[in-house]
């Protein structure tokens, strides 16, 4: 099988300069000194972690460990030394030489066809064996046989003989290079650079060479005569003029202009400010989007991890403006490695030669980080995947963002699968090939299954039978965290889950079941039915395992059915007090009501057959808004036609009507229900009209009806519906029997005590 291989995590050249610089003093030279070494052990290891990476990639390509020494080789967590190989060798390069470009010494060689590379090794080697060190003597050897002295000016071309030079930009050098030091003798020629026009070839070669750092003219003068010479550049687009030009000083003026950065840190500029002020030079080298996204992301630099990815890669200023904010988005990059290698493994189905090429690899990776700047050990927070979900948890070591990642995939495929057994609230919440965003047929090997089997297995061997709901187990499992903790360190995955996942995902499964008891468009379900499923939902595990909040949701769904099922108004709040599942628990209510439409009226056949309607049925809001339609007519014509029964869905749906339409189905209840009673008290010879009308003001004053529970019960099962067309023309011949049923259907509007 392959090997699964990373990208490494830093590059070469990548560490100069990354560590945040710390200042502080000493009361003695004994302990200058002594900071002194610590501080340049500290810069000793800085670039080891490049070749560490490159050892790991070569040996795990190679089954026998290709070249790489076996005392290179990770058996085991270690702290390196100072060793003569080729990490420290590279340690001593950067550091030495951080501050001539890399193009100017990388590739030269000596008289006997050595690299500086090989010339510093030979060095310390010989150093080691008799016992002394490299000073200062050997440092000026290096410079003087590969040519370190010259600067990158001395590559330009020759420009053209012809071209004239300016006088005032000859005085303005003569200036910086003759001022006192003390001063700011660089000021004439920054003063000249600003509104100069631009300059011939031969007054660029001059410029570029008059202002390199020497004997007569010091580093802080040479560095802002540099950086001027950037500002023109940005103003008049000289580098494109001048490619040839640009090409060969670029790193060297990003030196000038890191010295500048680096000065006015330390008198207390923060980045953003010198950002602002030398937006020109950095412009050269950076897009300056990512570096104003970067700022204003300062407290979140994971999102901006990418953006200072190419920043530092882009020049030293760069990497020196934010080394800080790249040790913090080298873990960002550190976690986005883990969960590929993870993702890989679990495709490969944990292969064993993989899983440990994952371990060495995140191994070395973590090796970098604390190079870096991270601590070893350091609790840091973090999220990572589980179950399927994102949870937060702590960790306290690099190569646990790894280890946990690997376990939590362990956990998931191993439950999926059913390798695993299931605790108390994943058997509520998932069954086997249920685990969101989880292959299924993956088989884990019993060796992995092990690491993560005995917490489970202790945890379902204490916890009590009656502990069935998720905050009950959660207060047990919080209790015995300490003993779980010690059988599995990766069980803080389970206990974040259930602290802050658990409930969430039993909530949204309790919602789906409750919406699937009711009725949809293209699904009708009787009011019987969905009391009926409602019913059976709170006799399930997943009910007993809600809290008392979710449990008392899903009863007030089921009184609302109870009350449309018993032709009781049910109290609804307004929509802006609703929560959103609760707006569409009435949306899928609304679907009770449906109404029979007559679409075509009947025409007699030419051979004098009867020919059948064509009938659609309405339903929810199409239904309300007929049947509205419909009475209003009626009423408008003043037919005698409607009966109360066709205004009960006023009352039994009333959030399905605006304000205007409920005060005017409220005005046709209270002239219906007074012709009603005054009929009916003609015809028992009683005088029952102002106590109906007074109970039926109580019940126009109850916020949208009676409570469930507050009127006679009913034997309908269901809202009435408006008649059909046909119905209507035959309604006047049936007058009696509706008047009948008027005064019939006033019980629903009167209290129980003039009811009875």
């Amino acid at each position: 099988s392959s090997i699964w291989v990373c990208r490494p995590l830093v590059f070469p050249g990548e560490l100069d300069g990354m560590a945040p610089k710390r200042h502080g003093g000493c009361a003695t030279a004994k302990a200058k000194a002594k900071a002194q070494g610590s501080h340049g052990r500290a810069a000793g290891v800085r670039g080891a972690s490049i070749n560490q990476v490159d050892a790991v990639i070569r040996e795990a390509a190679s089954p026998d460990g290709g070249d790489v020494p076996a005392d290179e080789r990770p058996t085991k967590r270690r702290q390196l030394g100072r060793r003569s190989s080729d990490a420290q060798v590279e340690r001593a390069l950067l550091d030495k030489f951080k501050d001539i470009p890399e193009a100017l010494w990388r590739h030269k060689v000596n008289a006997q066809g050595l690299t500086v590379h090989e010339y510093l090794k030979r060095g310390m080697k010989e150093a080691h064996a008799s016992g002394g060190r490299l000073g200062t003597q050997f440092w000026s050897e290096v410079y003087r046989v590969f040519g370190l002295n010259e600067s990158a000016a001395e590559l330009l071309a020759d420009p053209p003989a012809e071209d004239p030079v300016s006088k005032d930009l000859l005085m303005a050098m003569v200036a910086a290079k003759c001022g006192n030091p003390a001063g700011t003798p660089s000021a004439r020629l920054e003063r000249f650079l600003e509104t100069c026009a631009p300059l011939n070839k031969a007054e660029v070669y001059g410029l570029l060479r008059g202002t390199v750092a020497g004997p007569g003219l010091p580093q802080s003068t040479a560095a802002r005569c540099q950086v001027a010479i950037l500002r023109y550049f940005a103003r008049t687009r000289a580098h494109e003029m001048y490619a040839d030009y640009w090409s060969v000083m670029k790193e060297q003026l990003c030196l000038a202009l890191r010295w500048v950065f680096a000065d006015m840190s330390e008198g207390g500029v923060s980045t953003a400010v010198f950002m602002h002020c030398f937006h020109g030079p950095l412009s050269l080298y950076h897009n300056m989007d990512d570096m104003k996204l970067v700022i204003a992301s300062s407290k979140d630099i994971e999102q901006v991890a990418p953006q200072i990815r190419r920043i530092v890669h882009e020049s030293v200023v760069g990497r020196q403006m934010f080394s800080t904010a790249w040790v913090k988005a080298s873990r960002f990059f550190y976690r986005q490695e883990a969960e590929q290698g993870v993702a890989s493994l679990v495709d490969h189905g944990f292969d064993a030669k993989e899983v440990q090429s994952f371990r060495l690899l995140m191994g070395r990776q973590c090796d970098a980080l604390v190079e870096m700047g991270h601590g070893r050990f350091e609790r840091v927070e973090t999220t990572m995947k589980h179950m399927g979900v994102e949870v937060r948890v702590s960790v306290e070591t690099p190569e646990d963002e790894a280890q946990f990642r690997l376990l939590a995939a362990i956990k998931a495929c191993g439950v999926n699968s059913g390798a695993l057994p299931l605790l108390p609230w994943e058997q509520v919440l998932f069954k086997p090939g249920e685990v969101p965003s989880t292959p299924v047929f993956v088989s884990v090997p019993q060796d992995l299954l092990e690491l993560v089997q005995p917490a489970r297995q202790a945890l379902l061997e204490m916890m009590p039978a009656d502990t069935v709901s998720i905050p009950d187990m959660l207060k047990f499992v919080q209790g015995k965290k300490s003993l779980l903790f010690k059988l599995d360190r990766s069980f803080s995955l389970d206990l974040s889950f259930l602290e802050n996942k658990a409930e969430e995902l039993l909530r949204r499964r309790m919602d789906e079941a409750v919406l699937s008891c009711l009725p949809t468009a293209d699904q009708p379900v009787t009011m019987v039915e969905a009391n009926k499923r409602l019913c059976t939902l709170k006799g399930t595990d997943m009910y007993r395992a809600c809290s008392p909040s979710l449990q008392g949701e899903v009863n007030t769904v089921q009184d609302l059915v109870r009350s449309l099922l018993s032709n009781y108004a049910p109290q609804v709040p307004s929509p802006d007090k609703c929560s959103s599942f609760f707006k569409l628990i009435l949306k899928r209510v609304e679907m009770f009501l449906r109404v029979d439409d007559v679409l075509v009226e009947p025409e007699p056949s030419a051979s004098g057959q009867r020919v059948s309607a064509q009938t659609k049925t309405l339903v929810g809001p199409a239904a309300m808004k007929h049947q509205f339609e419909y009475v209003r007519e009626a009423m408008e014509l003043g037919s005698g036609t409607v009966t109360l029964s066709e205004c009960m869905s006023f009352k039994l749906y009333p959030w399905m009507l605006d304000p205007e339409q409920t005060r005017q189905a409220q005005s046709w209840i209270v002239s219906l229900s007074r012709s009603a009673c005054n009929q009916r008290a003609i015809a028992n010879g009683d005088e029952g009209t102002d106590a109906a009308l007074l109970s039926l003001r109580k019940f126009n004053s109850a916020s949208g009806g009676y409570a469930p529970g507050s009127g006679a019960s009913s034997s309908s099962a269901a809202a009435p519906t408006a008649p059909s067309m046909s119905k209507r023309t035959a309604a006047g011949k049936k007058e009696k029997r509706d008047e009948d049923a008027c005064a019939e259907m006033m019980k629903f509007f009167m209290g129980k005590n003039k009811s009875a």
